[in-house]
């Protein structure tokens, strides 16, 4: 039997091929399913971002071979790589790929002050303490209480749980329950002294 290399070659370079063809699939159905959960940040759900060419793993973007370090060139089929936010990309699709993430950032800080105004603006609000009414701010409120209001609630709690463990300690239902035997035990035996009387 004969050893031809380049038998050897082309069946490597297929199997590459297929095996980069199976994880664009696999992620083309993530995004489908993310997608559908509507899951996706609006940037990504055009159709032709970027979004769609992020590897989400370390594979050449060339041959689909695993990338065992941050190298600038491939080691199975050594074409040029471009790192782009720990990602592997072609060099025509580096740029895109920093502009993409560069947007989502900006979009993302976008996202994060928005909620903070509207959770400033939400404890900035005057509403009334639910106990007394008293008006107060939202961010001086705890459990939509003033504070004097959630100390006595708090201690009438403790008291609660107090009074919850002293019934429901095991000596004490024993102890109940001898008293509620004696009594039905002494109600009995007067019935019965009545009867026989």
């Amino acid at each position: 039997m004969n050893f031809d290399p380049n038998d050897f070659q082309d069946q490597a370079e297929l199997l590459a091929v297929s095996q980069r063809q199976r994880q664009l699939a696999l992620q083309e159905r993530n995004l489908r399913e993310l997608e559908k959960n509507g899951k996706l940040l609006e940037s990504q759900r055009l159709g032709n971002s970027p979004a769609r060419n992020i590897p989400r793993n370390r594979t050449c973007p060339w041959c689909g071979g695993l990338l065992p370090g941050r190298y600038p060139k491939c080691q199975n089929c050594v074409s040029d790589i471009i790192w782009v936010e720990n990602c592997p990309y072609k060099p025509e699709e580096a740029k895109e790929a920093r502009e993409w993430i560069e947007r989502e950032k900006l979009l993302m800080e976008e996202a994060v002050d928005a909620e903070s105004q509207e959770r400033c603006a939400k404890e900035n609000e005057v509403v009334g303490c639910q106990m007394c009414g008293i008006k107060m701010k939202q961010k001086d409120l705890v459990r939509n209480m003033c504070r004097p209001c959630l100390k006595t609630e708090l201690e009438k709690d403790q008291r609660e749980e107090k009074i919850l463990k002293i019934l429901f300690n095991p000596i004490v239902i024993i102890a109940i329950l001898l008293v509620v035997v004696y009594v039905v035990y002494k109600i009995v035996f007067y019935i019965s002294s009545l009867l026989l009387d």
